[in-house]
C-alpha cells in the first residue's frame, strides 16, 4: 500500500503558534534520528481527513515546500477543547530499514448473535495493541471478528487475531483478553410509593388509636339514627 501524502509549507519559527492559527493553518514539528527539528505549517482540515485515514500507524510522505518528502508517522495531536481542531501537530520520521513502536487500534468486525438477539453485553479490554515492526509492516488497524460470539461467556484473546508474524508485541500476551461476552444488564423494578394524605392545616394528625375511636363513635351514631 502506498504511502498518503501531506503538503506542508516550512514555518517561520518567529510566528507564534497562536497568530499562524489565526491566518488558519496549524504549526507542527518534525524530529527523529538525531536530524534537526522541522518546523512545518498545515492545513487543518486536509490534516484532519486524512489523520482519520491514517492514525499514528501508517506511513506518510510529508511534502514540505522547497525540500524532499520525509517519510513520516504521526505521534502526537493537540487539540482545541472547544472547537475539537487541531492546534499542534508532532510527527516522528522513521527510516525503512530500522524497527519503530506503534500503537495499532482495534476494529470491531462482523455481529455477534447472541448480542443481536439476547441483548448480550460485549465487553473490551483492548482498543489497540502496541507492537514493533519495521515501517514495511505497519497496518493502520487490526479487525476483531464478532460473528464467531454466540454465547455468553466467550472470549477473543490476542492469541484469536490475525496478527503479522513480523510483528513483536510490545507489554501484551498471547492469553491477554482482547474482549468478552456478558449477561445483558437487569434493571431492578421500582418499588412502589405509597403516597400519605397530608394533614389539614392547623389540624394535628390523629394516631391510629385515635382514627379507630372515631370510626367506632361514626358506625354508633349511624345505628342510632336508623333505629329512630
Amino acid at each position: 500500500m502506498a504511502n498518503l501524502q501531506l503538503n506542508a509549507q516550512p514555518r517561520d519559527p518567529k510566528v507564534k503558534a497562536k497568530a499562524l492559527i489565526r491566518t488558519g493553518l496549524v504549526p507542527a514539528i518534525v524530529y527523529g534520528h538525531g536530524q534537526k527539528n522541522t518546523q512545518v505549517a498545515l492545513d487543518p482540515k486536509v490534516f484532519s481527513k486524512l489523520f482519520t485515514a491514517t492514525g499514528e500507524s501508517s506511513l506518510i510522505d510529508l511534502a514540505v515546500e522547497g525540500q524532499s518528502n520525509l517519510t513520516v508517522l504521526v505521534k502526537d495531536v493537540q487539540y482545541d477543547l472547544l472547537k475539537r481542531t487541531p492546534v499542534h501537530v508532532d510527527f516522528q520520521q522513521v527510516r525503512m530499514d530500522e524497527l519503530i513502536t506503534v500503537e495499532v487500534g482495534l476494529k470491531l468486525v462482523g455481529e455477534s448473535p447472541v448480542v443481536k438477539s439476547d441483548g448480550a453485553v460485549l465487553v473490551e479490554s483492548l482498543h489497540s495493541l502496541k507492537v514493533e515492526c519495521l515501517p514495511v509492516d505497519l497496518q493502520h488497524e487490526i479487525e476483531v471478528d464478532i460473528s464467531g460470539l454466540i454465547k455468553v461467556g466467550q472470549v477473543i484473546h490476542v492469541k484469536d487475531l490475525s496478527l503479522r508474524p513480523s510483528w513483536k508485541l510490545v507489554g501484551h500476551e498471547l492469553d491477554d483478553v482482547v474482549l468478552s461476552v456478558m449477561e445483558p444488564k437487569v434493571e431492578a423494578e421500582p418499588v412502589p410509593v405509597v403516597a400519605e394524605v397530608a394533614p389539614v392545616e392547623g389540624e394535628a394528625p390523629a394516631s391510629s388509636t385515635e382514627s379507630e375511636i372515631t370510626d367506632k363513635a361514626d358506625k354508633k351514631d349511624s345505628k342510632k339514627s336508623e333505629a329512630k
